[in-house]
């Protein structure tokens, strides 16, 4: 069996790569102009701004002499689409680059972009039909045009084909009309069965929301539905996909419209559903928890096979609640055997799919007609006692336990305090250094003798030659995609000691560059805050084509750093202050948290997290520079105040900024956030003398000299 499913694996991984567009080729002596589209769209596509055209891409053989003449005229490429005689968007004229401007495989800039479809050309169809995709290529004054046959699916259809799996997301309505009556029945047949009407989702621990998904299963069932076959051509072309609308007013639906309106509901009761696309077939399911899935869209069956095996996926066989004795294990049971028997072919999450731009249709117009009503029973049959027992979900799944951290904090202790504390005025001030997790440690001496202290000043290099001082990008200095807010919600991630996965600003998913987005620096703040908070995910101002270079350097620096001084010197910097000094603007990291690179075993993604066996710290030379260059002491940076995760940030940010203010200093506290190497030589010297000289003083020998 696992070789079939290896089979079907790399068969349908090499398929969903050569389907995802059809192409139209142009060629001339020395070069080919290939352009990428859609050969089938609809209604969701154009409401998710999903381009028509994806991109065009220009080739040369550099090595043809008559290139060299016809690529340095203005040539242009035209593209027009039509359909019942009206234009699906704007017919576009671009630039095709010159010689000097095209590598071996150049794309043509905005195009993608100018070719989403107006989605009510779309909207009121009743049938599929079709429409001409025109592309029209000048070049050395000529003229040569192409036509493409577009299909133009129904409202309510759906192209089943792996490159528009991620598009049923789109169909799953969870604020339809007929969710919220199906919602409360949720909830009163769990208020009978365990006791709470909460519909919290996974606030309570996985087993809570198989209880919860359990209720929502017989909520729909107790509707009476009926099932019906789909079309005996359900692959590779249209379906008709029933709104929930329909399904509940009508009673009936195929396996993808049950699936999608109990999807609905699921989502709508604080829940992270799935739909399965297996051969002829689609089923519904549930995430244990709330981690999201590597991708939207998973088209590796062998994947696929482990999220169920692991118990972080619950396949569900949506086609038993037409049945009236089937209970909700019944259906897990049967949905686990079916995808024993037939592989996966695609698994969409929905949520993720939210995650990734993909939006749920438009209601239609509210029903024509009453909704038959089914009271809730009261009971849920035959559920099992323990759902995480029956459906073996892995034990770090089966409850929510109190978070903690247990992270060495500055002067060797370690500190095991629960993620919500009851008392928050334990979290004073601390001064000296930064814990590494969410401790404190006792105020250090303040009255430092002379000579050490002018020790310390001579160890420290306060000109702008120093990085703590003057931190710029570069091979050491990776600057981190941060929106207004966020920094805090990194710093709680890194204090609780958790790993942040590091990704690429360009490395989007294949729905953001069809919507003809490139890089994340073109999304919301709220999606970068949703990726940090619940993926643990981080993007850094570099490519891909840079990115594994990139880390195997700063890797091997590390190495080199560890092996000769004994410390890695690697950090992640917190704020920033940027300050001119000597006609340049400037930026100082405020505090440095070290950290670790984590082993990858073969993931492409760099993983960071706090490195334990070393202090955290504010920036001292920050911190000194501000004492001997304006006289300024700032308590907040110098012995910042900590909340119950870490750093007090919104404190920190607003009360740096005040004595800035106060002192008529025109500097800006910036919420920045930096992965960088900090090598100084004088530095750790400088250090252990700023923290442990009264220890020293012990020593006869350091006293005399002291």
């Amino acid at each position: 069996m696992l070789n079939v499913y290896l089979r079907f694996s790399l068969e349908l991984t090499h398929m969903h790569h050569e389907s995802l567009y059809e192409h139209v080729s142009f060629d001339f002596p020395g070069f080919v102009i290939q352009v990428y589209y859609l050969h089938a769209t609809n209604f969701a596509l154009a409401h998710n701004k999903i381009p028509l055209v994806h991109y065009v891409e220009v080739t040369i053989d550099a090595s043809t002499p008559a290139l060299l003449a016809v690529l340095k005229d203005k040539n242009t490429i035209n593209i027009s689409a039509k359909y019942n005689g009206h234009d699906l968007f704007a017919p576009l004229t671009a630039p095709i680059p010159r010689l000097e401007k095209l590598t071996s495989k150049t794309l043509v800039n905005d195009v993608s972009a100018q070719t989403r479809i107006n989605p009510t050309l779309l909207q009121y169809h009743d049938e599929s039909t079709f429409g001409d995709l025109t592309i029209s290529v000048t070049v050395g004054g000529q003229t040569r045009t192409k036509t493409a046959k577009l299909r133009i699916l129904a409202p309510n259809e759906w192209f089943n084909a792996p490159a528009y799996y991620q598009s049923l997301a789109a169909f799953v309505q969870p604020n339809s009309e007929v969710i919220e009556p199906l919602k409360r029945d949720t909830a009163e047949i769990l208020g009978a069965a365990t006791g709470s009407t909460a519909l919290n989702g996974y606030q309570a621990g996985s087993e809570r929301a198989l209880e919860i998904a359990a209720a929502a299963f017989q909520a729909l069932q107790d509707r009476n539905l009926i099932y019906s076959e789909p079309p005996a051509s359900f692959e590779h072309t249209g379906q008709r996909v029933r709104t929930s609308t329909q399904v509940l007013h009508n009673r009936n639906g195929t396996c993808i419209d049950l699936a999608i309106t109990y999807a609905a509901l699921l989502e709508q009761v604080g829940l992270h559903p799935v739909i399965v696309i297996i051969h002829g077939h689609a089923l519904a399911g549930l995430l244990a928890s709330k981690k999201p899935l590597a991708h939207p869209v998973i088209y590796n069956s062998v994947t696929i096979r482990n999220y169920i095996q692991s118990g972080e996926l619950v396949p569900i066989e949506t086609v038993l609640m037409t049945t009236p004795n089937a209970t909700f294990r019944d259906a897990v049971m049967e949905a686990k055997n079916t995808l024993q028997q037939h592989p996966g072919l695609g698994l969409v999450s929905v949520h993720d799919a939210r995650l990734d731009g993909m939006r749920p249709l438009p209601n239609p117009t509210a029903g024509t007609g009453e909704f038959p009503a089914y009271p809730a029973t009261g009971t849920m049959r035959k559920v099992p006692s323990s759902l995480s027992d029956e459906f073996a979900l892995p034990t770090d799944l089966q409850s929510d336990n109190m978070n903690v951290s247990a992270i060495r904090i500055a002067g060797g202790m370690t500190s095991t305090l629960p993620r919500t504390l009851a008392n928050m005025e334990s979290h004073n001030p601390p001064t000296g250094s930064i814990p590494a997790g969410p401790g404190r440690r006792q105020a250090r001496p303040q009255n430092v003798p002379a000579r050490i202290a002018a020790w310390q000043r001579e160890l420290l290099d306060l000109s702008l030659r120093n990085r703590l001082l003057n931190m710029r990008a570069s091979r050491e200095v990776l600057p981190l995609q941060l929106r207004p807010g966020m920094l805090s919600e990194l710093d709680d991630i890194i204090h609780q000691g958790q790993p942040l996965t590091v990704f690429a600003h360009n490395d989007v998913t294949e729905n953001r560059r069809l919507q003809g987005i490139q890089s994340v620096k073109e999304l919301s703040a709220d999606y970068l805050l949703t990726a940090l908070t619940d993926m643990s995910r981080v993007y850094a101002d570099i490519t891909q084509q840079q990115y594994k270079s990139y880390f195997n350097n700063l890797r091997r620096t590390v190495r080199t750093l560890k092996e000769e001084t004994g410390s890695a010197n690697l950090y992640l910097t917190l704020g920033g202050l940027v300050y001119e000094r000597n006609d340049r603007v400037v930026e100082a990291p405020l505090f440095l948290i070290p950290i670790t690179l984590l082993a990858t075993r073969g993931n492409d993604h760099v993983h960071i997290k706090v490195d334990s066996t070393h202090e955290a710290s504010p920036n001292y030379c920050l911190v000194e520079w501000l004492k001997q260059a304006h006289n300024l002491d700032i308590p907040a940076l110098s012995t910042p105040r900590f909340d119950e995760s870490g750093l007090d940030i919104s404190y920190t940010v607003a009360e740096i900024s005040r004595q800035l203010l106060a002192a008529n200093l025109p500097f800006t506290v910036t919420e920045t956030a930096n992965i960088i190497i900090a090598k100084f030589s004088t530095y750790g010297m400088w250090k252990d003398i700023h923290s442990h000289w009264a220890e020293f003083l012990s020593s006869p020998i350091f006293r005399h000299i002291a």
